[in-house]
């Protein structure tokens, strides 16, 4: 019914050719109102000069609480009075506004009649873009790896259902994503940011925008691995440095022992210090002194001796007494 209204309307419109760019017009005379209100404003000039001489005061009080009210009640009487005439006077506009919409209801109808029957032609259209899209698509991807496929497939363009988007250009704009995707699966495949990078490509469809992620991220790993190694050399630099002054307190002598050489012990020999308690401990019991420590050069391992020697000990050279 809907369709044969249509096409009664377009055979009507092709007879009669009307003119749309038909002109309205419309007059008004602006309304007279008869009032007395120069008359008013000379009364009311003369009431303000009176009080102007007369002041109020105690004494007349109660005369100007009168004459208050009294202009309060004139007040109110001119609005209301001014408020009934503008609606008398819209009454005729009113009434012409009335007569506008009744005339032109016919023509409201036709252009949402027009409106519908356009948006439905639209749609039509639109629909038959939409298959055509898809079967290029179809077409344009039926050759293409799965997992490029089933990336491109959400792939979107709105500006394809538009009426003077052609075949061509969409096939065109297709193979360009196809292989921008195929670039960006290679680029990222590997990598620990895979699934970050390919969020990224479906964002923008822009393999030089994943390039360029994977390239920032990729140098923020690095820059942060520099930084954890300094910090673990850093680290190990402390520790070692902890580790070594505690050993070099633990060789500390744990007493004062004066070094004494007589005739009585050694002709000659050389006299040191001992480094830790163990090694003095012995050392007096394998050549027992009074007052001090004395190890001939030739009854000290080697070991021993650098052992001293690298922990920072004198080695004092003795000579008969």
């Amino acid at each position: 019914m809907e369709e044969k209204n249509m096409e009664e309307i377009r055979n009507q419109c092709t007879e009669v050719e009307p003119n749309t760019e038909f002109e309205f017009s419309a007059n008004s005379v602006p309304a007279v109102i008869n009032s007395n209100v120069e008359e008013l404003k000379a009364w009311i000039g003369k009431v303000k000069e009176s009080y102007v001489e007369r002041p109020v005061t105690y004494e007349n009080r109660i005369e100007a609480k009168d004459d208050l009210a009294a202009l309060r009640k004139l007040r109110k009487a001119i609005d209301s009075k001014v408020s009934g005439m503008k609606k008398d006077i819209l009454i005729p506009f009113e009434t012409f506004k009335d007569l506008v919409s009744e005339a032109c209801r016919p023509l409201d109808v036709l252009i949402a009649s027009l409106d519908k029957g356009l948006k439905d032609v639209e749609e039509v259209r639109r629909t038959a873009k939409k298959n055509e899209v898809e079967m290029t698509v179809l077409e344009a991807l039926k050759d293409v790896p799965e997992e490029v496929k089933e990336i491109v497939s959400g792939y979107d363009n709105p500006s394809w259902l538009n009426a003077g988007t052609t075949t061509n250009q969409i096939r065109k704009e297709l193979d360009s994503i196809v292989n921008q995707t195929a670039s960006t699966l290679e680029a990222i495949k590997g990598s620990k940011f895979e699934a970050q990078l390919l969020a990224r490509f479906k964002d923008t469809w822009s393999y030089m925008e994943v390039v360029n992620l994977k390239k920032k991220l990729e140098e923020q790993e690095a820059e942060l691995a520099r930084l954890n190694a300094i910090r673990r050399e850093k680290e190990a630099a402390e520790k070692a440095e902890a580790a070594k002054k505690t050993e070099e307190a633990a060789l500390k002598p744990s007493i004062d022992v004066p070094v004494k050489t007589t005739a009585d012990d050694v002709l000659m020999c050389h006299t040191i210090i001992i480094g830790t308690k163990e090694e003095l401990i012995q050392g007096m019991a394998a050549f027992g002194t009074k007052g001090g420590v004395i190890l001939r050069v030739d009854e000290l391992k080697t070991a021993t001796m650098e052992k001293i020697v690298k922990s920072g000990y004198q080695i004092k050279e003795g000579k008969e007494d």
